[in-house]
């Protein structure tokens, strides 16, 4: 395609040059031809620099830098100012061929140096040997770029040997046995680790991706390391789903990243169906039959999602007639025909999501490696991905790594646990949960004629070892120790008693792998120091054990604050924070500052560059014009191009005066005396004078070969020496070839107005007083301000305080510079700084016209903004962080308290307690779990009564998640503040909220407390079990469907069993616990969950109810916000 473009390029461009006649002589084939190599060698030149540079920007400016200046060094090649082999050793750069091409084909029409013979033979030679330059450096190009991809490192840092061209294994590929021995294995059985559970016989031998001492290093600095994988040992197998666990930076994305090829292990092996992927051929091998989706989307913007599907089907090497149905296929299966027409950038984050995951299971691949394949979707499109992924991983094989420990909880099959790059655990949700689980949940959702201190010691009654998790005026929350499943039984009945004194309803669920991972983590859900303080939470119902002291202390600490700012006080205050953001954001970004550099060196070049050539051009100047340059001097043998100077007398008499004269300039001459001759006729001459008149008025006339440029000059030189040594006088005419002389250049220098050069340059800065506003509107960060209470007056204001004084400077440099190379205008400096009206001053107003309105419209909004208070009920943490990239945390804060009117003191100690409640630590980069509590502790700065969170924690690891949810119920417990939660994750607000209301296409369909919902909308129950005797499956299958006769079997391994459980057959939950308990003694079961459905199953539920039921009807909507305020069925 590229070729083709430059083919119609070329002929387009070699019919203009022979219409306008820039050559004459050369054929057009050959202008072609020299056009053609040199376009193909430039788009080869550009991907060698795209491989170097990897920046498209950059890529495209070095290009463009390499087309001009090595292009205009080519032109040295018209005066053969190089070294023959220096020239020939530049053309390995194209642009310089190209213009020493270009430079011979007009050597062929001009002798442009009149030291060249016209009809030299080697001139075609030469323009050959150039074509062949270029077709030798676009191949160079070519070469240089596939050798530099394979060798330099990538974004994961995979990198092939300097010398891998040179290995036969590059060139030959061989087939391999079916099992191939490692270097650097070292075997190692992760069984004998009571961490580790078995794995089912039924797997032995689907050892599909085998690890082995797997390590992976990356460079910090300059000698500093960091180990991300630290000698990984475990297996994949083939039908099981796995799932990667871990922190932020706990290794699992370099894991995928060296799975699918794009990074190199430092140490170890990984086979993948015993293909080794430290071999180049085996890789190709895996790569063909393996899907991944990346940790971030990757598609096309500008194509629509079924163009987008279809380019990825084609790459992958689907079969042409084939490909349209596999795309049909995956539209399906994701339900995104709705959507299959829409430009892949106006999607939603979730869709762009989803359309990434499509293309990674298009071709139905084998092996399916996910990274984050739900990140920022919706659940229902969450469980889509996840019933599709059941539904394909027989005798595949899938692993897949999330932050969302429910996800993979309901999906996987085997958890793989890493933490700091070392393998912790690996087992299913069963064996991890009993392992390291903290028990089950016991949840009562109360009215107010509850007891909550009676229920307490019914609780402690029974189960003495029961902890109080959370209390509030509508809930109750227990842990119940796993090992006490036998006494549960006895507590539900008198639980199913206490209905009539307070208790709406109850559930029971099993503890989450949440907690499970905090506990890895060596951390908890529920903080130690919390445990000391139940006795006191029980007598203090409104106190949330699960919250931070801290940040109760801290929030405290605002409700204690003097009086915020007000009035032309919070306007003035407002004003400088902004102007302080506006100065780090100079300061912090170099590119920026770099690029005012940049404009200012360029606006100063030109009046640089003239002062420079005159300074020059009029002290050394010595290109003068002689008459050696064309002609022969007496004595001197034939010399191309070098003539005779003919001399025609038609005077009739003598001119040996003048002929005297003439050779005294050492010049060979050829005298016609007879005036034969005539000297337009004799191309074999450089020149020609013809001696007209008679002796006492006499008159020339020349006559120059055309091909010689400066002939004219020349023999205008000799005749006026030649009349002044016919007058017997000693001066000497020099003629030079410039146009220019000394005096009128001086004048000229003089004369010309500097504010030319230094006025454009001037206005080219007035771009980047807008470009700091343009970045706080794309990146939020002005609504933000504006929500958090700033006027608009105070921002513009605060922005002018430092742009103004920046440009003033800029100009001072500027006109500086201008009295260097013109002292005279000193006083004009002074004029112009003082802004005066004067006829000097014209061109400099026009320049500084933008500022002087930019100042008006500032007066204006302040007139108009000058009275109003900031908004100071309302905080707001968004979605995605509208925050200053260069700016540090303490910064950031310092500005928002500005903007919300604290006061300098109280902002002091509330921000200082605020860093360290939320271990807001200082980072250059900040991560996105700093990033998330960053946006949080801006929300909340300033007491605000309302505060919306808009998916508080997303992107955050479980950790990272827990100490927001600690920091959010903290913040609004006990107090008179409220806030807004929205989120995808259920979990989250589980955790966080006292009411739930769920959406559904844009409908409330239903609010109320998590326990009351689940109650409510609530179907079935998950059981899981686990037998120690393979013996015991099938006669304990009978008797599940004999003690539940409705009950669902999910999944069956050889020793796990899962059903799902309607809640008709397993309430009262005290009958249900008793059956279960008799059946562990009978079947000897090595454990066993039972669990109420979760507020995502509540959720799909109602969506699943949507699709059914027809939304269109009329409704009684004041009916239905009293069902929904009162919580009845």
């Amino acid at each position: 395609m590229y070729a083709g473009f430059i083919f119609i390029m070329a002929i387009l461009v070699a019919l203009v040059v022979k219409s306008t006649r820039v050559v004459v002589l050369t054929s057009f084939v050959v202008v072609f031809m020299l056009i053609l190599l040199y376009g193909l060698s430039l788009i080869t030149l550009a991907f060698m620099m795209s491989v170097l540079i990897k920046k498209p920007f950059l890529t495209g400016f070095v290009v463009f830098l390499l087309t001009v200046v090595w292009g205009s060094l080519g032109f040295t090649a018209l005066y053969r100012h190089l070294p023959a082999f220096l020239e020939w050793t530049l053309c390995l750069l194209s642009p310089f061929a190209f213009t020493v091409g270009m430079s011979q084909l007009i050597h062929l029409d001009y002798d442009v140096n009149a030291n060249t013979h016209l009809d030299s033979s080697s001139n075609p030679n030469l323009i050959i040997a150039t074509c062949f330059m270029l077709v030798f450096d676009t191949f160079l190009y070519l070469a240089l770029t596939l050798y530099f991809g394979k060798v330099l490192p990538t974004e994961h840092g995979r990198r092939h040997s300097p010398w891998f061209f040179l290995k036969p294994s590059f060139w030959f590929q061989h087939r391999r046995a079916d099992h191939v021995a490692l270097e650097n294995e070292i075997d190692s059985d992760s069984s004998s680790n009571d961490s580790f559970e078995p794995v089912s016989p039924e797997f032995h031998g689907k050892e599909a991706i085998r690890i082995k001492n797997l390590k992976k290093e990356y460079k910090k600095g300059k000698h500093e390391k960091v180990e991300a994988l630290k000698g990984l040992v475990f297996d994949i197998y083939e039908g099981q789903i796995t799932a990667l666990l871990g922190h932020s930076g706990a290794g699992k994305t370099t894991l995928l990243n060296i799975l699918s090829g794009l990074s190199d292990p430092t140490s170890g092996s990984v086979t993948i169906y015993n293909h080794s992927l430290s071999e180049t051929a085996d890789l190709e091998t895996v790569s063909m039959l393996t899907g991944v989706c990346p940790q971030s989307n990757v598609q096309f913007g500008f194509l629509t999602v079924r163009e987008n599907l279809r380019l990825f089907a084609k790459i992958k090497g689907i079969q042409p007639q084939e490909v349209e149905r596999e795309v049909q296929q995956v539209l399906q299966d994701l339900e995104m025909e709705n959507i299959q027409d829409i430009l892949a950038q106006n999607l939603s984050g979730g869709q762009k999501r989803k359309l990434t995951f499509g293309t990674a299971i298009l071709g139905d691949p084998q092996i399916l490696l996910l990274d984050e394949p739900t990140a920022g979707s919706d659940p229902l499109s969450r469980h889509r991905v996840w019933n599709l992924l059941k539904e394909r991983k027989s005798n595949r094989v899938i692993l897949f790594s999330t932050q969302f420990m429910d996800e993979a909880d309901i999906l996987a099959d085997r958890k793989v646990f890493i933490s700091n790059g070392k393998l912790r655990c690996a087992g299913s949700s069963l064996f991890l949960k009993k392992k390291w689980g903290i028990g089950y949940h016991l949840s009562l959702h109360l009215n107010e004629m509850c007891d909550p201190d009676n229920i307490t010691s019914l609780v402690k009654q029974h189960i003495p070892d029961a902890k109080l998790t959370a209390q509030s005026e509508e809930k109750l929350v227990y842990i119940l120790p796993l090992e006490r499943t036998n006494k549960f039984p006895d507590l539900y009945r008198d639980l199913d008693r206490w209905s009539h004194q307070g208790v709406e309803n109850y559930g029971v669920s099993m503890t989450t792998l949440n907690e499970v991972f905090l506990k890895l983590e060596g951390k908890s859900a529920i903080d130690e120091s919390d445990i000391g303080i139940w006795t006191q939470l029980q007598s203090d119902r409104t106190r949330d054990t699960g919250g931070l002291v801290e940040l109760e202390q801290v929030l405290s600490s605002f409700n204690e604050t003097k009086k915020a700012a007000s009035g032309m006080a919070l306007w003035r205050q407002q004003t400088c924070a902004i102007a302080k953001v506006r100065f780090l954001k100079l300061k912090n970004e170099k590119k920026t500052m770099m690029t005012i550099l940049l404009l200012l060196c360029i606006s100063l070049f030109p009046q640089l560059l003239e002062y420079l050539f005159y300074e020059i051009y009029s002290k050394s100047y010595s290109w003068g014009l002689s008459p050696n340059t064309y002609f022969l001097s007496p004595g001197q043998p034939p010399q191309a191009p070098l003539t005779h100077l003919l001399v025609i007398n038609k005077t009739g008499s003598s001119i040996e005066n003048f002929i005297h004269s003439l050779r005294q300039q050492n010049i060979a001459l050829e005298v016609d005396a007879f005036g034969i001759r005539r000297g337009a006729n004799e191309p074999s001459y450089n020149g020609a004078i013809t001696v007209l008149g008679d002796d006492k008025h006499q008159r020339f006339s020349i006559a120059c070969n055309t091909k010689r440029l400066n002939c004219f000059p020349v023999l205008m030189d000799i005749i006026s020496n030649g009349l002044l040594g016919v007058f017997n006088s000693s001066e000497h005419i020099q003629t030079d070839r410039s146009t220019y002389f000394e005096e009128s250049m001086s004048e000229e220098y003089e004369s010309m107005s500097n504010p030319f050069f230094w006025i454009p340059g001037a206005a080219c800065f007035t771009p980047f007083i807008a470009m700091s506003s343009i970045g706080d509107y794309k990146k939020k960060a002005h609504s933000q301000l504006r929500i958090s209470g700033l006027h608009p007056s105070a921002y513009w204001l605060g922005q002018a305080l430092v742009d103004v004084p920046l440009y003033f400077l800029i100009l001072l440099v500027m006109q500086i510079m201008d009295y260097i190379f013109n002292p005279d205008e000193l006083i004009v400096i002074i004029q112009n700084l003082l802004i005066q009206v004067s006829p000097d001053l014209v061109e400099y107003i026009g320049a500084s016209e933008e500022y002087l309105l930019y100042l008006a419209l500032l007066i204006v909004i302040l007139k108009r903004n000058s009275g109003g208070d900031a908004l100071k009920f309302l905080g707001y943490c968004p979605q995605q962080e509208n925050l200053w990239p260069n700016l540090t945390v303490r910064e950031h804060l310092d500005v928002f308290a500005a903007v919300k009117g604290l006061r300098k003191a109280d902002a002091a100690v509330a921000i200082t307690r605020l860093v360290e409640a939320l271990k807001l630590q200082e980072e250059k980069a900040l991560s996105e779990g700093i990033k998330r509590k960053l946006c949080f502790a801006l929300s909340i700065l300033g007491n605000p009564s309302v505060v919306l969170l808009d998916e508080p924690s997303t992107g955050m690891d479980p950790a990272g998640q827990q100490q927001m949810w600690q920091a959010i119920r903290a913040t609004f417990r006990n107090t008179e503040r409220g806030a807004l939660l929205t989120t995808h994750y259920m979990a989250e607000a589980e955790a966080v909220c006292d009411r739930v209301a769920i959406m559904v296409s844009g409908r409330l369909r239903c609010i109320g407390s998590i326990q009351h919902l689940k109650s409510k909308f609530g179907k079935d129950y998950l059981l899981e079990m686990k037998v120690k005797t393979l013996a015991h499956v099938e006669p304990l299958h009978s008797e599940i469907l004999r003690l539940f006769p409705q009950a669902a079997r999910q999944e069956r391994y050889s020793s796990l069993m899962v059903y799902k459980l309607p809640v008709e057959d397993v309430r009262p939950l005290l009958q249900a616990f008793f059956k279960l308990e008799i059946v562990k003694q009978s079947f000897d079961l090595e454990e066993y969950s039972l669990s109420q459905s979760t507020l995502e199953q509540v959720f799909l539920e109602l969506s699943k109810e949507q699709e059914l039921e027809d939304f269109d009807e009329e409704v009684d909507l004041s009916v239905r916000w009293k069902l929904l305020q009162q919580e009845e069925p």
